[in-house]
């Protein structure tokens, strides 16, 4: 199955259901990846600087994935030993990109 390409604006953020005070947007990108943006107090996000936290996960979200080859917006590279942490809306849609170009090449 192709998955259309997803850009940020595309996320649907709602509270989380058990820490109130944050806000997720959970969504499957392709057939092997989901993605977790969190904003809000305690997690690794700035409101007044609009960046996110992002973990990257198994399409079935039963997993968090790490030590993955990713790249920012402006091609830097990303830390992926841990979720990945206060990153941009520029960046969250290039790692979505990223995922969803490496499971449809295989």
């Amino acid at each position: 199955m192709k998955y259309p390409p997803i850009v940020f604006e595309d996320l649907y953020f709602v509270e989380h259901p058990q820490f109130p005070w944050v806000s997720r947007a959970v969504m499957t990108i392709s057939s092997k990846y989901s993605v977790s943006i969190l904003t809000g107090d305690q997690t690794w996000s700035s409101k007044t600087d609009r960046t996110y936290e992002l973990a990257v996960l198994t399409a079935d979200c039963s997993q968090i994935l790490y030590n993955l080859k990713l790249h920012g917006a402006d091609g830097r590279v990303l830390n992926t030993k841990d979720v990945l942490k206060y990153i941009s809306p520029a960046d969250v849609t290039a790692v979505i990109h990223q995922l969803q170009a490496e499971d449809q090449n295989g």
